[in-house]
C-alpha cells in the first residue's frame, strides 16, 4: 500500500472513531439549570429540593414513609393554588390464578386553564419499592411536576386545564393508574396523556412508547421538544417485552399520549443507592424541561383531533429528529430494492462486480455473524463464573457493565477482520460488501413485516449506500487512481448508518445487558459491510489492533471496577421466614449465588425447596432460625350461607401489626367473587387461587368467595412486613452490603393457616 494510502487509510479510520464518539456524546441530557434561572425556566436544582424530601427514604406504599411523602405533596401542590383531591381506592388487576388487590392513594392536582375545553394528564407514581429511596423512579418524575407546576404559575395561564395524576401503587402492578382509569376516568375530557418514568438514575429523557395514530402527536412533539429523543423501533421493540408502566392501563382508552423515560444507570435501579446524591441532574433537566414544554406546547393547541396515521421516528445524530408518515415505508423500502438492483446492474456491466465474489460477501458476512455471537457467548459464559457477584444485579448489571461493551465491539471489529481482512484478502471488496449487503436488503423486508414501523434503521443507511455507490460506479472512481474521493465516499456513506446504529448499540446493551448481550453484538457486526471497501485503504493491522485493544480495555476496566465497595456496594437478597402453624422459621435467600454476608445465614451449600412457602418448583437458599413469637392476621367471618354444594363466605382479613402486603392463598376450585367494592371479572376457579392485597388498611378489607364444599375449609395467610428481625441480627449489614430489590428481599414473611 503507498504511504499516501496509509496516510489516507489513518485519517479515514479516525473520522469514523471520531463520528462514533460524537455519537455517543451527543447522546446526553442537556446540563442541569441552576436555582438562580428565570423563574419561568424549569431548574433541576430547584427540583431537587423536592426530590430530597420525596426520596429521604424508602416509602412504598402503606408504609409511614409513603404517607409523609404523600402529605407533602399534598401540600405542595395546595400551596400553588391547584385544585387538589385524594383518590382512595381499591385498585384490582386479575391474571390466571393470581388476583392483585391494593389500597391505593393518588393524588390529582388540576391546574386550571381559561377555556378548559380538554385536559392534559401528566402522569408519575410517587411510591417506591420496599428498599428503595426511588429518586429516580419515580422521585424525578413527581419532582418534575412539582417544578413544572411551580413555572407554569410564574408564567401565562395555558388554555386548557393541566392534571398532575400522581399515581400509587405503580410499583406491585400499576394498581393506582387502574383505580384511577376504572373510577374516574373520562377519555373524552382528555386531550393528551404524559407520562415520565425511569429504569435507572442517568441518560436521556426518551420517548419510548407511544399511543397508535400518532401521526399528529409526534409531529407536535417535535415542534415542542427541546431535545427530542425518540425511536419508533424502540416503541415496537418494547411492545415484544413483559414490561410495562401506568402508561399501560391507559392504552385502550383511546387517548394520545407518549411515555418517556431515562434508562442509564441500570444498577441503581430500584436499589438502596437509588438517591438524590447518585441521581444525574442533567436527567433531571431533561425530563423536567421536556415535561414542562410539552406541557406549554398542548396546553394552546387545539385538542379535539389528536389523531392521525401512524408516523415513523428517529434521531439521526444527537437531538436530530427525523419524522415522516409510515405510509411512506413501502415506498421507501421498495425504493432501497430498486437502487439495489440498479447498483448490481450496472456494477455488473462496469466489471466492477463479481458473482462468485458477490455471494462469498454473503457467505463471509454469515461467519462474521456466527464468530462474533460465539465469542460472545464464550464472553457470557466466563464473565459470570469469575465475577459471581454480578448476578445479584438485574440482568448482572453491575456498576461496571458498560466497560464490556468495548470487548463486545473489539469482538466485533475481530470477527470482521478475521473473515474479511484475511479469508477474503484476495476477492473484490465491493462484490464482498454488495453480497453482504444483500443480507440487510432481506432483513429490511423482515424487519417491515415483524416490527412494522423499524424496517427504516435498514433502509435509511442503505439508501445512503447506494447513493455512493452510483457515483463511484457512474464516474469510475476506484480507490487506487482516486483514493482520497474514494475515502470521502465511504465516510460519507457510512455516517447514517453510524448515526442510527451506534446509539441504537448503547441503548441495547444498557437494557438487556448480560442477559441478552447478543443483541448488542449483532448490531455491532451488522454494521460491518459498510466497512469492507475502507480496507482497501486502511492497513489491516490497525483495524486488528484497535479490536484487539476494545477488548483487553474492556476486560481490564471491567476487572479493575468488579470490586463491591461502600461507594458501590453489593445488592444481597435475604429474608426470615416463620411458619406459624408449626413454629419453624428459615433464613432464606433467592439470589443466585450467597455472597460473603448472607452465607453467614445460609450455610446449606445448595439451593432446595420451601414448599410450606412456595411450593415444590421453586428452590431458594435457607437455614433454620429461631421461631420468634408472632400474631398473623386474622379472618372473621360475617356472613357464612351454603348455595348448592358451594359455600358462600363474606370474609374481613385484619392485618396484623405493620403488615404491609397480605397474601391469601384459597382451596382448589374457590371463586373470588369481590374484594371491598370491586367485582372479580376472571374465573378463578381453575387450580389454585392467591389474593395478593398491598398496603391494606388497619380496618382491614372485605371479601366474598365461595368454596365447594368437596374441598378443605382453610385459606393460607400470608404477612409481609418490612426488615428483618433486629434480635436475631448476629451479623449485621456491613456498609458495602444493600438490600437488593425485591418484595421478597430484607422482609420478614409470616404463614398461617385459618380454618373455616
Amino acid at each position: 500500500m503507498q504511504t499516501s494510502h496509509r496516510w489516507i487509510g489513518l485519517v479515514l479510520l479516525l473520522l469514523f472513531i471520531a463520528f462514533i464518539y460524537l455519537s455517543l456524546v451527543l447522546l446526553s441530557p442537556p446540563k442541569a439549570v441552576p436555582e438562580s434561572a428565570d423563574v419561568q425556566v424549569f431548574s433541576a436544582q430547584r427540583a431537587l429540593k423536592h426530590l430530597e424530601i420525596i426520596a429521604k427514604e424508602p416509602h412504598s406504599s402503606g408504609t409511614p414513609a409513603h404517607e409523609k411523602v404523600k402529605n407533602y405533596l399534598l401540600k405542595y401542590c395546595r400551596s400553588m393554588g391547584l385544585e387538589v383531591s385524594l383518590h382512595d381506592a381499591t385498585g384490582l388487576r386479575e391474571f390466571p390464578g393470581l388476583v392483585l388487590v391494593g389500597r391505593t392513594q393518588n393524588i390529582i392536582a388540576r391546574l386550571k386553564g381559561t377555556q378548559s375545553q380538554k385536559t392534559i394528564l401528566v402522569m408519575s407514581h410517587y411510591d417506591s419499592q420496599p428498599n428503595t429511596p426511588g429518586a429516580a423512579d419515580d422521585g424525578a418524575g413527581i419532582a418534575a411536576m412539582l417544578e413544572s407546576i411551580r413555572a407554569l404559575k410564574a408564567g401565562p395561564p395555558l388554555k386548557h386545564d393541566v392534571v398532575f395524576l400522581m399515581t400509587d401503587l405503580e410499583e406491585v402492578g400499576l394498581l393506582g393508574a387502574e383505580a384511577y382509569v376504572n373510577q374516574l376516568l373520562k377519555p373524552k375530557d382528555v386531550g393528551i396523556l404524559l407520562n415520565f418514568e425511569s429504569r435507572g438514575n442517568s441518560g436521556v429523557s426518551f420517548t419510548f412508547e407511544v399511543s397508535d395514530q400518532n401521526g399528529w402527536l409526534m409531529r407536535e412533539f417535535a415542534k415542542a421538544a427541546q431535545y427530542p429523543f425518540a425511536n419508533s423501533l424502540a416503541y415496537e421493540i418494547y411492545k415484544l417485552m413483559p414490561n410495562d408502566s401506568d402508561f399501560t392501563m391507559f392504552k385502550d382508552t383511546g387517548i394520545s399520549g407518549l411515555n418517556a423515560a431515562f434508562i442509564e444507570g441500570f444498577s441503581y435501579y430500584h436499589s438502596p443507592e437509588d438517591t438524590p446524591e447518585n441521581i444525574n441532574l442533567g436527567s433531571v433537566q431533561h425530563h423536567g424541561t421536556h415535561m414542562l414544554g410539552l406541557i406549554r406546547h398542548f396546553g394552546q393547541l387545539s385538542l379535539s383531533q389528536t389523531k392521525a396515521s401512524d408516523a415513523i421516528f428517529f434521531n439521526l445524530i444527537g437531538t436530530w429528529l427525523v419524522l415522516y408518515p409510515a405510509s411512506w415505508d413501502w415506498a421507501l423500502i421498495l425504493l432501497t430494492t430498486i437502487l439495489f438492483g440498479v447498483v448490481m446492474v450496472i456494477g455488473l456491466r462496469k466489471k466492477r462486480i463479481q458473482w462468485a465474489d458477490f455471494f462469498w460477501g454473503l457467505w463471509y458476512f454469515i461467519d462474521v455473524i456466527g464468530l462474533a455471537l460465539g465469542l460472545t457467548y464464550l464472553l457470557h459464559l466466563t464473565i459470570p463464573a469469575l465475577y459471581p457477584h454480578y448476578s445479584n444485579f438485574y440482568a448482572s448489571n453491575f456498576y461496571n457493565a458498560t466497560d464490556y461493551l468495548y470487548t463486545l465491539l473489539g469482538f466485533g471489529i475481530l470477527a470482521f477482520m478475521v473473515i474479511f481482512g484475511r479469508l477474503a484478502r484476495k476477492r473484490q471488496p465491493e462484490s464482498l460488501s454488495l453480497g453482504a449487503i444483500m443480507l440487510l436488503v432481506v432483513m429490511m423486508y423482515l424487519i417491515k413485516i415483524f416490527l412494522q414501523t423499524g424496517a427504516f434503521i435498514v433502509y435509511i443507511p442503505l439508501l445512503a449506500v447506494f447513493t455512493v455507490y452510483l457515483i463511484l460506479f457512474g464516474l469510475g472512481i476506484q480507490h487506487k487512481e482516486n483514493p482520497l474521493f474514494y475515502a470521502f465516499s465511504q465516510w460519507l456513506a457510512a455516517l447514517p448508518m453510524l448515526g442510527i446504529w451506534v446509539p441504537f448499540v448503547y441503548i441495547f446493551f444498557v437494557v438487556f445487558s448480560w442477559d441478552i448481550p447478543y443483541a448488542a453484538v449483532l448490531m455491532i457486526v451488522l454494521m460491518t459491510p459498510l466497512f469492507i471497501n475502507s480496507l482497501s485503504l486502511i492497513p489491516k493491522l490497525w483495524i486488528e489492533g484497535l479490536g484487539l485493544f476494545l477488548v483487553l480495555l474492556g476486560l481490564v476496566l471491567g476487572h479493575l471496577h468488579a470490586a463491591y465497595t461502600p461507594q458501590k456496594p453489593l445488592q444481597s437478597n435475604l429474608f426470615y421466614a416463620l411458619d406459624l402453624d408449626n413454629s419453624t422459621a428459615h433464613w432464606v435467600s433467592m439470589q443466585k449465588n450467597r455472597d460473603a454476608w448472607n452465607q453467614q445465614y445460609l450455610q446449606q451449600k445448595e439451593k432446595s425447596t420451601l414448599s410450606e412457602f412456595f411450593g415444590a418448583e421453586r428452590k431458594v437458599w435457607k437455614n433454620t432460625a429461631p421461631a420468634l413469637p408472632s400474631a398473623g392476621s386474622t379472618l372473621i367471618i360475617l356472613q357464612d350461607t351454603m348455595i348448592a354444594q358451594q359455600r358462600k363466605l363474606t370474609l374481613r382479613v385484619m392485618p396484623s401489626s405493620e403488615t404491609n402486603t397480605l397474601e391469601l392463598r384459597f382451596p382448589p376450585k374457590t371463586k373470588i367473587i369481590k374484594v371491598n367494592e370491586r367485582q372479580i371479572n376472571e374465573d378463578t376457579t381453575e387450580g389454585n387461587v392467591r389474593l395478593r392485597f398491598y398496603a391494606p388498611p388497619q380496618e382491614g378489607l372485605e371479601l366474598i368467595c365461595e368454596i365447594p364444599l368437596e374441598n378443605q375449609m382453610e385459606i393460607t395467610v400470608f404477612d409481609r412486613k418490612m426488615g428483618l428481625p433486629v434480635s436475631l441480627m448476629a451479623h449485621p449489614v456491613p456498609k458495602e452490603f444493600i438490600p437488593a430489590p425485591n418484595y421478597y428481599s430484607h422482609v420478614t414473611l409470616l404463614k398461617k393457616s385459618v380454618s373455616l
